[in-house]
């Protein structure tokens, strides 16, 4: 009997080193979902706020949008790049990679693809003073990052606690005999 109870209990605790495992890999995934989610929102309240580093809009431009019926905001002329900042989560064989960013999707007034506009928003170009957008709201994504729900450790330790508890009500106890 005692043979039969410490393979079963081996059989258990193997599979609970493999879930765990599993549990690990499914948690460092959420948490990518979690900080591009953030980061999304982050960079969504910057492009509402305006950042106060940003250079204004010139006066003819700011003329032109108004004549158009165009938002005056930065960032804001249709809301394309506001509503189509998005993120992607890779796996390769160094583990999981975040890209956020800006579909190549044309803008529906200028017909240029809105990661071009970004693009030029963020480092500037030509007379285009730059305006960071992604490298102004990631810090701050960082810092709520990291007080949210989905840091690996948190995510892994609900996880790891419910595993843990199904393995151990289905491995043996042993009596001193």
């Amino acid at each position: 009997m005692l043979r039969g109870d410490i393979i079963g209990d081996a059989k258990v605790l193997s599979k609970l080193m493999l879930d765990l495992r599993q549990a690990a890999d499914d948690s460092l995934r959420e948490s990518m979902e979690g900080l591009g989610y953030i980061i999304r929102k982050e960079t969504r309240k910057a492009i509402i706020n305006n950042s106060p580093s940003w250079v204004s809009l010139n006066p003819q431009y700011l003329a032109y949008k108004k004549s158009k019926g165009y938002r005056r905001k930065i960032y804001m002329m249709t809301k394309s790049l506001y509503t189509s900042i998005n993120h992607d989560i890779s796996k390769s064989s160094q583990g999981y990679q975040l890209k956020v960013g800006f579909p190549r999707t044309k803008h529906p007034v200028s017909k240029t693809p809105l990661s071009a506009i970004a693009d030029a928003m963020e480092f500037g170009k030509g007379n285009l003073p730059p305006r960071p957008l992604l490298s102004y709201s990631t810090p701050r994504a960082r810092k709520e990052f990291l007080k949210s729900k989905y840091t690996p450790d948190k995510i892994f330790k609900k996880k790891a606690d419910r595993l843990i508890s199904m393995a151990a009500s289905r491995v043996s106890t042993f009596r001193n005999y």
